[in-house]
């Protein structure tokens, strides 16, 4: 699902505008050669479908082919549908950011490295 970005801000799933703060950078996240994904999400009615599934798979053939070795994604804390998905996938949660969100809810940092 192709991103909407403008000036830095991403549109997020409940309609709205938002910009997220910036975690804290694990030393992967500075290393050349590393894919971050800031965001991947589906509105409502395609969840469920094993759209993310596939999204993330893509993601990661994307990384293998284009070289890079580590690949760095957060998630709502409470977005464990995603979460369980990159555990599926072999992503490892190297942290979590508390307060990450406008909100107030913490973000899961998961990192997965490919061989």
């Amino acid at each position: 699902m192709p991103s909407t970005k403008l000036s830095g801000r991403s549109w997020n799933p409940t309609g709205s505008w938002s910009t997220p703060k910036l975690p804290a950078a694990p030393p992967s996240f500075t290393t050349p050669g590393t894919l971050y994904i800031q965001s991947t999400g589906l509105l409502p009615q395609y969840r469920g479908q094993g759209l993310g599934h596939r999204i993330k798979a893509w993601q990661i053939e994307y990384a293998k082919q284009n070289a890079f070795r580590p690949i760095v994604t957060n998630y709502r804390e409470t977005n464990s549908p995603m979460i369980s998905i990159n555990n599926k996938f072999g992503f490892q949660p190297i942290r979590t950011t508390p307060a990450y969100y406008e909100d107030g809810e913490a973000t899961v940092v998961m990192e997965l490295l490919l061989g």
